[in-house]
């Protein structure tokens, strides 16, 4: 059972994008912060699935994160999601030190235009859902819980390592088909 929230907790996300921008400010002056961006640099791969599908198949040992700042994209997207697995937890063994937890952000990248890997992938008689396209972006960092100070001020978070994890797990314990849209000439894989 999470801590948190879960798979069926979305009614937090608009209280999120709604909330954090209000109480950003006040925080900055104590050295927190309401609203945080992703960069490319922790994009992990591109699921062919709304965020729901993801998210239900994470839910069992991974939190909703609703603790975490209001994320945005570099490219102005607003996160849809917002995940953790602790490592005190972490029943994968993805995690090496309970003092940390992986940090996964979802962002929806809803396309018209799929490359031709992933309109196979499509069933063309299907409605707009099928449409929906997931980013996951991924980082390891201290755990809130553990270490409310560092983890506020970033210490030791890694997005290399969170993004190698974060598709680890995915391959090795979801059946979720997933491609990196920076590499459009690799097909959908999952092992």
């Amino acid at each position: 059972m999470n801590f948190l929230l879960n798979a069926d907790d979305d009614w937090i996300e608009p209280l999120r994008r709604w909330l954090y921008p209000k109480i950003h400010p006040h925080l900055k002056k104590y050295g927190g912060y309401g609203i945080g961006h992703v960069s490319d640099v922790q994009y992990v791969c591109t699921i062919p699935e709304g965020e729901e599908h993801f998210e239900e198949i994470i839910d069992n040992h991974w939190e909703r994160n609703p603790i975490s700042s209001y994320k945005t994209h570099s490219d102005g997207r607003e996160s849809s999601g917002s995940w953790r697995l602790r490592g005190k937890t972490d029943p994968y063994g993805l995690i090496n030190d309970e003092k940390m937890q992986l940090h996964v952000t979802l962002f929806d990248s809803s396309s018209s235009s799929s490359s031709d890997e992933t309109s196979d992938s499509v069933d063309e008689a299907s409605d707009d859902a099928s449409q929906r396209h997931t980013d996951v972006y991924c980082h390891q960092e201290y755990d809130w819980m553990v270490d409310p100070r560092k983890h506020l001020s970033e210490t030791h978070m890694d997005s290399e390592l969170g993004r190698h994890k974060c598709l680890q797990y995915i391959d090795l314990h979801t059946d979720l088909n997933w491609y990196n849209k920076n590499k459009p000439y690799l097909p959908i894989s999952n092992p």
